[in-house]
């Protein structure tokens, strides 16, 4: 948690059993503390983050093995979650598991590890990477129908990214980043969805796209 968001804290409540240094930040809890801080619209909303993991896990292309699922929090750093993770659908366990995951890098303590650092930030990440398209969803994109693009891009290796964050738009160098690769911004509906739909019709378009290229012939 950032030193001005604890200091705010500690001056203003006691806090609860964890010191706030090593609470995770989550808006529904410190939203007076957030006030004036940078990027807030991107930040203290892990509940976005708890719906995403379970909508993409909890499918037929995670359980097949076909899907990797990364995800990028604040400071940079890029984690891996394995794909037979059970991500707990109790929420403060989740952000129990969270906030250790934040202080050690990966859990459990001991391996086989749920989730891992893999990445101190996105370049770093995205430099060993051999993806042939990057997906980059906004609702400022171009709407496209979702099968139809995953269907012309069936044999491709490619990375989806959707933005678990409450407003706003990717920042200016993680777009410049992601662009360094082959990419297009697209949308599934002029709307604004939230990220968990978002990530639910993905994976179920993709899905789509792949049954009907299997029976094609």
């Amino acid at each position: 948690m950032p030193s001005e968001i604890v200091e705010r804290i500690q001056k203003t409540r006691r806090y609860r059993g964890t010191p706030p240094r090593v609470e995770l930040l989550d808006i529904a809890d410190h939203n007076f503390a957030m006030q004036g801080i940078p990027d807030k619209e991107q930040r203290g909303r892990p509940d976005i983050l708890h719906h995403c993991l379970l909508n993409t896990l909890d499918t037929p292309l995670a359980r097949s093995g076909m899907l990797k699922v990364h995800f990028q929090v604040h400071d940079g750093r890029v984690f891996l979650v394995d794909a037979e993770t059970r991500v707990p659908r109790n929420y403060n366990r989740f952000l129990g598991i969270i906030a250790q995951l934040l202080q050690n890098n990966h859990v459990p303590v001991e391996k086989p590890f749920h989730m891992t650092k893999i990445a101190e930030n996105l370049t770093e990440f995205l430099r060993p990477q051999d993806y042939d398209h990057v997906c980059i969803f906004s609702r400022t994109g171009e709407l496209l129908d979702l099968v139809t693009h995953f269907i012309q891009s069936i044999n491709s290796k490619v990375m989806v990214v959707i933005g678990a964050f409450q407003g706003g738009f990717f920042q200016g160098k993680t777009l410049q980043e992601l662009r360094k690769k082959p990419s297009h911004l697209m949308s599934i509906s002029p709307l604004g969805l939230t990220a968990s739909t978002v990530a639910s019709r993905v994976m179920y378009a993709y899905e789509m796209a792949m049954n009907r290229e299997h029976h094609k012939d």
